[in-house]
Formats: structure tokens, C-alpha cells, sequence
């Protein structure tokens, strides 16, 4: 069975770095596609954030993977996924395709290398809920688009830290 794998935290948590090592981990002859929302806002080699592209980026990054998944790859999403709204479409799109999905909770904290502003990040912590919480509270709901069972989660670094 393929595999998905959704890294999410707030920025400066360690997400790249994190999909980076997972990629490196489960890398085999077929390959794994390491993806996330920012890659779309490099202009040159520099990362050039517009936030009026945001939402379009999201979009562009759903139909990335969807792409991706449809051609049976294993992929890694590394974006910050801060609610349930921000991960349901590529749940749906996990269970549609009846994928795995590694959920990776990210709690460490460095220093943004996007230069994200102090009070967004905070912002971002105060929506941030762990995935188990976001679990137990809408179970049913989650239950419709993809068989729990067929979710791993895993964390690191402390949650409250």
C-alpha cells in the first residue's frame, strides 16, 4: 500500500528538515516525492512569499500530490496544516486513493527560515492543535473520508513546549 505522509507544524518547527530525513529514511528504488507550499513561492532560488498566493499555492500543491498519488508514488507534505480544514483535502485524497497516512506532529522550535513575523507565528501556535486532539473531536468526521485505522501519528519535540 502507498504511503502518505503529512508533516505539519508552526513555521520554524523543523518541517523541512524533518521531510528531508524521511525522504532520506524511506527512499528505495521507487522513490519519494518530497512536497510543500513554499517550494512555489521560489523565484530564482529565493523564496519570494506573496500573500495574495497563498491560497492559489494551496491549490497548485493539492493538484501537485493529487498528480503524484495518481501515479501510485509515496509523497511527503511538509506545510504547517494548522486545522482539520487545512488537512481534509489530503485526507480525502488519502482515503480515496486507500494510502497510508503517516501524520507528523512537529513541536520543536528554531528560527524560521522564512523570516515569518514573531506575532504570525504566535498566532499560528494559538490555531495549532495536535492531531490527536483534532482526532478525538471529530473522529466521525474523519471517520467518512478515511478509515482511522489507516492513520499513524507521531510527534516530536514537546507539545507544550
Amino acid at each position: 500500500m502507498p504511503n502518505m505522509h503529512i508533516v505539519r507544524g508552526i513555521p520554524g518547527s523543523g518541517k523541512s528538515t524533518h521531510a528531508q530525513y524521511l525522504s532520506q529514511r524511506f527512499h528505495d528504488d521507487s522513490g519519494i516525492v518530497c512536497l510543500e507550499t513554499d517550494q512555489l513561492f521560489m523565484d530564482s532560488g529565493k523564496y519570494c512569499f506573496n500573500i495574495d498566493n497563498l491560497g492559489i499555492n494551496h491549490k497548485k500543491m493539492l493538484n501537485i500530490v493529487s498528480t503524484f498519488i495518481s501515479s501510485g508514488a509515496d509523497v511527503i507534505i511538509s506545510n504547517t496544516f494548522t486545522t482539520l480544514k487545512e488537512l481534509k483535502p489530503y485526507l480525502e485524497l488519502a482515503g480515496r486513493s486507500k494510502y497510508t497516512v503517516y501524520i507528523h506532529d512537529i513541536f520543536t522550535q528554531y528560527v524560521s527560515t522564512h523570516n515569518v513575523p514573531k506575532e504570525v507565528i504566535e498566532k499560528m501556535k494559538k490555531r495549532f492543535k495536535p492531531f490527536d486532539e483534532i482526532l478525538n473531536g471529530h473522529r466521525d468526521n474523519i471517520e467518512k473520508i478515511i478509515d482511522c485505522s489507516s492513520i499513524i501519528y507521531t510527534t516530536q519535540g514537546e507539545k507544550n513546549g
